[in-house]
């Protein structure tokens, strides 16, 4: 939980076109917040009451290494971990085929492992109505639904290259961070 002493600064009601619809003065809102895990992050968003385009995300004000974390799931406790996603990393689950990019319209969000598969899930079901495929789109969902139930193990790695990202894992045992090289593959 945020304290307000904890608050650095504050803009709100910031107003310029949208850069979607140029119909709309879109509504920007800009804090900068100390974190335990993080230090000092920048969080902002931008909304247009016009179009509906928004954008939230979080940025490290501080400089951190290039982080990759990577925790095996086998129990169903694992499915609780808390993940940190800033738009910068990278999250991966090989075993399941299983990849979330990082990028320009990429957005940062908060949630648990359980959540990152439900996220796959929406995204499968949502083009499962436009694919010729429907037939491989209805093995990747039975096999998301097994990872839900933990009826199958797996990992889940996140690569950020501005070490925002972070996997918080009750079972630390179960759980690696690590320096990596971007440049790399």
């Amino acid at each position: 939980m945020q304290n307000d002493s904890d608050e650095v600064f504050s803009i709100e009601n910031i107003e310029f076109e949208c850069p979607i619809c140029n119909r709309s003065k879109i509504k920007a809102f800009i804090r900068e917040y100390s974190a335990p895990y993080f230090g000092k992050l920048l969080i902002y968003s931008l909304i247009c009451p016009s179009c509906g385009y928004k954008n939230v995300d979080v940025s490290s004000l501080e400089s951190k290494p290039p982080t990759r974390f990577i925790l095996k799931i086998s129990e169903p406790e694992d499915l609780y971990s808390r993940v940190i996603r800033s738009s910068s990393s990278v999250i991966k689950i090989p075993e399941l085929g299983l990849m979330i990019e990082s990028g320009a319209i990429a957005q940062s969000f908060i949630t648990n492992v359980e959540g990152i598969l439900q996220r796959f899930k929406d995204a499968i079901e949502g083009l499962q109505v436009w694919t010729e495929e429907k037939e491989k789109a209805k093995v990747a969902l039975e096999t998301i639904e097994k990872a839900i139930r933990c009826e199958t193990p797996f990992t889940l790695i996140i690569e950020d290259p501005q070490g925002v990202s972070a996997i918080i894992a009750e079972n630390k045992e179960k759980l690696i961070i690590e320096e990596y090289d971007p440049y790399k593959s």
